[in-house]
């Protein structure tokens, strides 16, 4: 058989559409969009600098809905600069692990690619931008700072 996007050429010559295959795949992030108009607005995607982000990925049929990822295929992932992070698959296979390196802030430009036979899928660009994660997320006492003062 030869592939070509979600069409499939059967060895008797007859040209078929095959709905669960992937042809489009993309980063599921937050979109901003413009109130008038609806177009989507390009912004980075804004990270902490003191975790790990998992970004999921999403594949798409032609007809834009959402299928099972492609098997058997060759996956990569890439940050535009690897002093700000570093990148790779997450341990689900459809997702990607972002760390930022030494509570850097700054950004970084993340790129994915999956290529299997008769296919190659990529994700639109992700512009992400790391900021000092400065909210409290937890409160614990300190007991060795415990003072008295007479009744």
């Amino acid at each position: 058989m030869i592939y070509s996007s979600s069409l499939i050429l059967s060895p008797d010559g007859v040209v078929r559409w095959d709905p669960e295959r992937a042809v489009s795949v993309r980063f599921v992030v937050p979109t901003t969009r413009d109130l008038k108009t609806g177009k989507e607005i390009k912004m980075p995607t804004n990270l902490i600098n003191d975790a790990i982000s998992n970004i999921p990925l999403e594949f798409d049929n032609l007809a834009g809905n959402k299928v099972v990822p492609p098997t058997g295929g060759n996956s990569v992932v890439t940050s535009s600069d690897t002093a700000v992070c570093t990148v790779a698959m997450g341990a689900d296979g459809t997702s990607v692990d972002v760390t930022p390196v030494n509570l850097t802030t700054g950004g970084a430009v993340l790129n994915y690619t999956d290529t299997t036979p008769g296919s190659t899928l990529s994700a639109p660009a992700l512009d992400v931008q790391f900021t000092a994660d400065t909210a409290a997320a937890s409160v614990h006492w300190v007991t060795t700072g415990i003072t008295t003062r007479p009744i």
